[in-house]
């Protein structure tokens, strides 16, 4: 898919994972739509005629009758510019939106309650801690907090001191949010132990009562599912799902810098990006999966030293044979901190182990001491000069 919207027309536009997301999201929909027009007047027209056909295909109460389709037909056909250069193009294009209502219908109306509830809140609008599905708000506090529910759900232990109730409704969701420079290890009604890694959130019912146990995550989390054929454990992000099958594993799912993985440790999991026509890849231990926007689909490479992918939740980084700017790009994100690189980047590779201290600057010290390299500070940036 192009970057350049300047460039695009209305299929663009309706292929864009963002933009049909936005545009089916009522909350969040006009805010999206005007902005976009604002950045890109010269394609109004074109965002009008993808906004209409995504409409026409959510409203399943108008069923997108034969009138709205001889409308957005003769609106394609009849354009200006590119559109009327390319006619073939854009007539099939517009055969394949008809043809296919029905089917991408039902498509947007497969959207788990879980994920329905994640998509309401925008990121980075929650502050830190454990929330409550009655809207409470606790605090979770110290370098390694634990957070444990009772089987029914309703008794949550915080660090082993606090001890809270809660009524469950019937769609009750809670969430914790973690705060950067630290993990929290949280038991699971069902006995699953997820480990959250610094800047994550995770959504997940108190207790497990449809026919599938699914949580939601926003960054990174390490998992240790309990055993229970018959509700199978899904972990669901904004760009794939883990259907696991008896595991230990660890998913990535960083928005921002566009990391989507799941590196299996044992056991099996199957990932999908969802859909209809969404192929399950099924990973083996010690194998890792990744979704990137520029190739499409699931990548799949053994994994040298999978344990090092998960030694965060020990309280340290281990690594080996690891380019330096990989090194920095795990402890950046875990400390939520911007490093910057000056002179040539060193092409040696590091192997070794860093604590995760709470202050960020002892970490990077000993980085740049591995690295022979000098660290300075600027403001708020740490600064590695060769």
């Amino acid at each position: 898919m192009l970057k350049d919207k300047h460039n695009w027309d209305f299929t663009d536009f309706m292929l864009d994972p963002p933009f049909v997301e936005q545009v089916n999201d009522p909350e969040r929909s006009s805010g999206y739509i005007k902005r976009l027009k604002e950045e890109y007047p010269e394609n109004t027209a074109q965002i009008d005629l993808a906004v209409e056909v995504l409409q026409g295909i959510r409203n399943k109460t108008e069923n997108f009758s034969d009138r709205q389709r001889e409308k957005v037909w003769s609106r394609i056909v009849s354009g200006r510019g590119r559109v009327r250069r390319m006619f073939f193009w854009r007539a099939a294009a517009a055969v394949l939106v008809v043809v296919a209502l029905g089917v991408t219908a039902l498509l947007l109306t497969q959207r788990s309650e879980i994920e329905k509830f994640a998509g309401t809140f925008l990121p980075d609008s929650l502050q830190p801690g454990l929330i409550l599905a009655d809207g409470r708000q606790v605090p979770v506090d110290g370098e390694s907090s634990s957070v444990a529910y009772s089987g029914d759900g309703a008794s949550v232990g915080i660090n082993d001191t606090a001890q809270l109730r809660q009524e469950i409704g019937a769609e009750a969701f809670n969430q914790i949010i973690v705060p950067y420079g630290v993990n929290i290890n949280l038991t699971l009604s069902d006995g699953t132990k997820v480990w959250l890694h610094s800047g994550s959130r995770l959504v997940y019912a108190p207790v497990f009562r449809g026919k599938n146990r699914e949580v939601y995550l926003h960054g990174e989390a390490y998992f240790e599912v309990a055993h229970n054929p018959e509700k199978p454990f899904i972990v669901k992000t904004d760009r794939f799902s883990s259907r696991v099958y008896g595991t230990r594993f660890d998913v990535q799912a960083f928005e921002k810098e566009g990391i989507y993985s799941a590196m299996l440790l044992d056991g099996k999991v199957g990932l999908s990006e969802g859909g209809v026509f969404s192929r399950e890849v099924i990973l083996k231990p010690h194998q890792q999966g990744s979704y990137s926007g520029e190739k499409g689909g699931c990548e799949v490479q053994e994994v040298a030293y999978p344990e090092n992918y998960i030694s965060w939740i020990y309280g340290h980084l281990t690594f080996n044979n690891e380019k330096l700017d990989q090194l920095l790009g795990r402890v950046a994100r875990y400390y939520n901190i911007e490093i910057e690189m000056r002179g040539v980047l060193p092409s040696t590779v590091i192997t070794g182990k860093l604590d995760l201290k709470k202050d960020p600057e002892r970490v990077l010290k000993g980085i740049a001491v591995l690295a022979k390299l000098r660290l300075a500070k600027q403001e708020e940036k740490y600064i590695f000069i060769n």
